[in-house]
């Protein structure tokens, strides 16, 4: 899914012109105070509280009405059936209503991500956006509402064969995307709402798969607690890749594993300690808290602890030598 934007286009009516007047009117209050703000503009509260089809694939929440009527043919009409000019595919396939759904689902997913996980990071927020927004997620919703039987779709669509099936999820994903659209063009007044708050229903069951920050992330101290046990002069701590980013198609991420190698005190590009993480930051930080529990950089703070003693040892000596001459 691209990262695509969009204005809401004009519907070239007098009643529409009327709502959005007073729409312009009400959003011209909200310095003053006088409007409430509308429910669209102010981010939801994270909750704890489970959704009713949550662990039940075989439930789902009802489909939202499209009240334009106008706009249900052609959000189930793939361009390629539409013989003609360009102009007539536009106006008669879900080409446009793809590209506002597009970016209504992609506000709403980040609206979502960010209410729900106040505390994780912006790259992980939108490795958590994107498992939502993709057209493999939203292929398997429309597939689910059976779009696929609704749909005016070319024949040569349900033919086999790897590109075909890369079309046929593009396809199913776009047209849920138009839905989305529809949904929020026939109810100006609470379309938006309708829209996020299925959305949301839908996208609990993959959220709740996913772990919390709580137990992603590492002690962000790791790094330092370990730097202060074995560290010392010329002594060197190296953080590196130990394989290539693993990618989890159906999860919508990628996976890093970090090492940290001691040189010094003895021991030449030593592992200490091995972390993964859904960033190098947070691989890292896994990767010193491991080398924490590891017998062996125990080891490497004894012989750290002992050498600084001699070295003191030295140098009073020497400091006693100086003053009895």
């Amino acid at each position: 899914m691209g990262s695509k934007r969009s204005h809401e286009p004009d519907v070239q009516s007098g009643e529409t012109s009327s709502k959005k007047l007073a729409s312009t009117n009400n959003l011209l209050k909200l310095q003053s105070g006088d409007a409430k703000v509308p429910s669209y503009l102010t981010l939801r509260k994270a909750t704890s509280e489970p959704s009713p089809y949550l662990g039940n694939p075989s439930t789902l929440p009802p489909l939202p009405e499209i009240r334009d009527k106008s706009l249900v043919s052609t959000l189930f009409t793939h361009p390629g059936t539409l013989n003609g000019h360009s102009s007539t595919k536009v106006d008669t396939s879900y080409d446009r209503l793809e590209l506002l759904g597009d970016a209504y689902i992609e506000i709403i997913a980040t609206r979502l991500v960010f209410s729900r996980f106040p505390k994780m990071p912006a790259g992980r927020l939108s490795q958590q956006r994107e498992l939502l927004v993709k057209n493999e997620t939203l292929a398997e919703y429309a597939l689910a509402y059976n779009f696929d039987e609704k749909g005016q779709l070319p024949t040569s669509m349900k033919q086999g064969g790897k590109d075909s099936k890369k079309k046929w999820t593009k396809t199913m994903g776009d047209m849920f995307e138009a839905y989305v659209a529809a949904i929020v063009l026939s109810d100006p007044t609470d379309g938006f709402e309708t829209a996020e708050g299925w959305l949301r229903l839908l996208w609990e069951n993959k959220l709740a798969k996913q772990p919390t920050i709580e137990t992603q992330t590492a002690d962000p101290n790791a790094k330092v607690q370990l730097a202060n046990k074995v560290m010392g002069k010329d002594i060197k701590l190296h953080y590196r890749d130990e394989a290539p980013p693993q990618e989890l198609r159906k999860e919508g991420k990628l996976i890093f594993q970090i090492g940290v190698y001691l040189t010094g005190w003895g021991w030449e590009n030593t592992r200490l300690g091995t972390g993964k993480g859904l960033s190098k930051q947070e691989a890292g930080a896994k990767a010193a808290a491991d080398a924490l529990v590891n017998p062996l950089t125990a080891q490497v703070a004894s012989v750290k602890i002992r050498f600084n003693d001699l070295k003191l040892l030295e140098k009073n000596r020497v400091k006693d030598e100086t003053e009895a001459s």
